[in-house]
């Protein structure tokens, strides 16, 4: 069984991938006006591949962090792992930070100085609506209640336990009974 903690973080997991998975559904199932008048701007012959392209790209990352966080929260909380649950927080500050300061190093640092305006300022409206969103900061605040579920109370001695003393169900005798 579970300790509390770990139960609680796993559901947290489960929460935020729902989410993410559900988001991303919707959008591709119903793209926005904007997206749609876009497209009918594109040549005619171009629409499928452009479509294609966009559902993959907000498909992709969606099912990559998705896995990560799952796989991850799933080795800790069923496998006992520890490290994965160090591997959880690595996933979400990656995600959260490291991310978007890669893409302002590069934007700073490789993007010649007359077109930074250029990329500066579509790079700027994204961040403040990935970061500025009600939605996506209840997601980060899950996250952040997941991180100390697992770190915290009955789960911390719950790592620390040898495997052998962890109840599995039922252990056969050496003699064949149970």
């Amino acid at each position: 069984m579970l300790p509390s903690h770990v139960r609680l973080f796993w559901w947290l997991s489960v929460a935020i991938v729902a989410y993410w998975l559900t988001t991303a559904v919707w959008y591709v199932a119903f793209p926005s006006e904007h997206f749609l008048a876009w497209l009918q701007k594109q040549p005619p012959e171009t629409r499928g591949l452009l479509r294609r392209i966009s559902v993959i790209s907000r498909l992709g990352p969606v099912l990559v962090w998705s896995a990560l966080i799952l796989g991850t929260a799933s080795l800790a909380a069923f496998r006992k792992q520890n490290w994965a649950r160090w591997a959880f927080v690595g996933v979400f500050v990656t995600r959260e930070l490291i991310v978007p300061l890669i893409i302002l190093a590069y934007v700073l640092y490789v993007v010649p100085h007359d077109y930074r305006q250029v990329v500066w300022e579509p790079f700027w409206k994204s961040l403040i609506n990935v970061w500025g969103g009600l939605s996506l900061n209840i997601i980060r605040l899950l996250n952040i209640a997941a991180i100390v579920a697992v770190f915290t109370g009955n789960a911390n001695d719950w790592f620390r336990r040898p495997a052998a003393m962890q109840p599995i169900g039922r252990v056969q005798s050496p003699t064949g009974g149970t």
